[in-house]
C-alpha cells in the first residue's frame, strides 16, 4: 500500500479524493461512529468537486473560492476548510504527501454562535407535556447533564439508588481505541424514585428503550416535538446539558465540579458552556451604591497632602 502511494506521489498522481477516501477509513477504525459519519457526511455534501484534483493543485486562491462561493454560510465553510486540513495533516503524518499545501489558509471571520438554553419556565412546559414512556428520559438529561448517547446506553448494573447519596455511572468514550472513562454523577432523591420505576418497568439491561425492549439509537425527532407541543422554541440533548450546567453554577457549584460532573477533559470546554450566563442584578447593585457614596463626598472633606515649597527643600 505504502509502495503504490510512493509511486503516485513521485509521478504526483494522488488525488484529493483518494486522500479523503484514506483519512475516512481511519477514522471509520479508530473514532466514534458519530464522530465517522460527521465526517462522511462533509465528504458527501461539500468535496465532491475537489475530489478530482492532485493534491499539489490544491492552493489557496482554490480554496478561497469555494470558501466564498459553494460551500455555504461562513460556518459551514469554515468546519469544511478544518476537516479538509485534518485530512491532509494526516496524510502529511502517514507520508503519504510531502506536506499539506493548504496549512496556512485561514478561516472567513464569522459572528460567535450564542447557543440557545432553554429557560426553567420552558424546560417545566416540556415537562409537564412529556409522555410518561419518556418522562424519566427527559428528567434524567436535566438531573445529570448527561450526554446524549450516555442516556443510552445507561446500563441496569451502573446505577446504585440505595443510601442517602444515589449515584449513576457514566462512561465517556470519544475515540474506539480508548477505555471508556467512568464518572460517578449524584441524583437528586426526589427524581430517585422515578428512576427505580423507569428501571423496574425495563425488560432490558438497559434503562432506557423503546417499548419492544431494544436500545434507544437516535430520537432525534423526538425532543422538537415535545418543544413544538410545548409551545417553546425547539432545542436539541445537548441543550439540556447546558442547562446543567447553568443551573449548577446558580446553585454555587464551582467550575472544578461542573467540569468533573460534565466529564470535561480541559476546563477551558467548561468555561464555553458557562460564558453565556447572564450576571444577576443584584451583582451590579453596588455600582449604584458606590455613585450615591460619591456623590456625598465634596472637596473640604478630601484629605490634602501637604507639600513642600522649592525653598523648603534641601539637598
Amino acid at each position: 500500500m505504502k509502495m503504490k502511494w510512493l509511486n503516485m506521489l513521485k509521478k504526483n498522481k494522488i488525488t484529493v479524493g483518494e486522500i479523503i477516501d484514506a483519512w475516512l477509513e481511519h477514522q471509520k477504525r479508530e473514532c466514534t461512529q458519530g464522530h465517522y459519519y460527521a465526517c462522511a457526511g462533509v465528504n458527501k455534501n461539500y468535496w465532491q468537486e475537489i475530489r478530482s484534483l492532485r493534491w499539489c493543485a490544491l492552493e489557496s486562491s482554490v480554496i478561497k473560492e469555494y470558501q466564498d462561493n459553494k460551500w455555504g454560510s461562513a460556518k459551514s465553510a469554515n468546519r469544511t476548510l478544518r476537516n479538509l486540513k485534518t485530512a491532509l495533516n494526516w496524510a502529511e503524518e502517514e507520508e503519504l504527501i510531502p506536506h499539506n499545501p493548504i496549512r496556512k489558509v485561514r478561516r472567513l471571520r464569522t459572528e460567535k454562535n450564542i447557543k440557545y438554553i432553554p429557560s426553567p419556565t420552558d424546560v417545566q412546559k416540556c415537562i409537564v407535556t412529556c409522555r410518561p414512556n419518556r418522562y424519566a428520559l427527559y428528567l434524567f438529561y436535566i438531573n445529570t447533564g448527561a450526554r446524549k448517547q450516555e442516556a443510552f446506553h445507561l446500563l441496569k448494573r451502573d446505577t446504585f439508588l440505595e443510601g442517602d447519596e444515589p449515584f449513576v455511572v457514566l462512561y465517556t468514550q470519544k475515540k474506539r481505541d480508548r477505555n471508556r472513562t467512568p464518572r460517578n454523577i449524584p441524583i437528586p432523591l426526589d427524581y430517585r424514585p422515578i428512576l427505580i420505576e423507569q428501571i423496574a418497568n425495563t425488560n432490558s439491561e438497559y434503562v432506557f428503550t423503546h417499548s419492544n425492549g431494544k436500545p434507544l439509537k437516535s430520537l432525534s425527532r423526538w425532543l422538537p416535538m415535545l418543544c413544538k407541543k410545548a409551545g417553546v422554541k425547539p432545542y436539541q440533548f445537548h441543550a439540556l446539558r447546558h442547562y446543567y450546567a447553568h443551573d449548577l453554577w446558580k446553585n454555587g457549584a464551582s467550575i472544578d465540579t461542573i467540569q468533573m460532573l460534565l466529564g470535561h477533559e480541559n476546563q477551558i470546554t467548561t468555561k464555553v458552556y458557562l460564558s453565556q450566563i447572564r450576571v444577576p442584578y443584584s451583582a451590579v447593585q453596588y455600582i449604584s451604591r458606590a455613585a450615591q457614596v460619591s456623590e456625598s463626598i465634596t472637596i473640604n472633606t478630601i484629605p490634602v497632602i501637604p507639600t513642600r515649597s522649592v525653598s523648603q527643600i534641601t539637598v
